[in-house]
């Protein structure tokens, strides 16, 4: 935040009206860091949480909003060399049907379905990545800005390496496979 404040003064200004601690800015940066989206455009990233903080304080929505102003370069870094973004998404009736499921808590949005209905969707998107990389390319799974969290840990407790983004995380550079 010092480095910033010597280049970008008026972005540290408003970040500290926004009366964000350090701790709040660091849990952002770590949730970054923990899903493996790059952190080095840190002007942008205090810039919308200066921005967001008059909104909520929430840590969840104040990653989101970071991640959809990273958007382009989140889709740009999981794109292969020629810009194309090789995507896995959700048969909409089941998209619809887990957004019907979320609830609210602690962590922020999970899923209220049973285990097993969790672990037969997490076992239908990974057999859907290893084809992708059979293939030699590198997945996404792009799935609605509610679901793209719990879907994200969802996965991970099944060993599912592949990058969750939303929609509004597609650059207009990237094309879509």
């Amino acid at each position: 935040i010092d480095l910033v404040r010597q280049s970008d003064p008026a972005v540290v200004d408003e970040l500290m009206a926004s009366d964000l601690t350090v701790a709040e800015v660091q849990r952002v940066l770590q949730d970054l860091l923990s899903e493996e989206v790059p952190i080095r455009d840190i002007v942008r990233i205090l810039d919308v949480l200066g921005e967001r903080a008059r909104v909520t304080r929430d840590p969840v929505d104040l990653t989101e909003a970071v991640r959809v102003a990273l958007g382009p370069s989140i889709s740009a870094g999981n794109a292969d060399g020629n810009g194309v973004l090789h995507a896995i998404t959700l048969e909409p009736v089941l998209e619809q049907g887990l957004l019907g499921s979320l609830q609210v808590g602690a962590q922020g949005s999970d899923f209220a379905l049973d285990p097993a209905m969790l672990q037969q969707l997490a076992l239908m998107v990974r057999a859907e990545v290893l084809k992708v990389e059979q293939r030699g390319a590198s997945p996404v799974v792009v799935t609605a800005r509610p679901l793209r969290r719990p879907l994200r840990r969802l996965l991970a407790l099944t060993e599912v390496k592949a990058p969750v983004l939303s929609p509004d995380e597609l650059g207009p550079q990237i094309r879509v496979e």
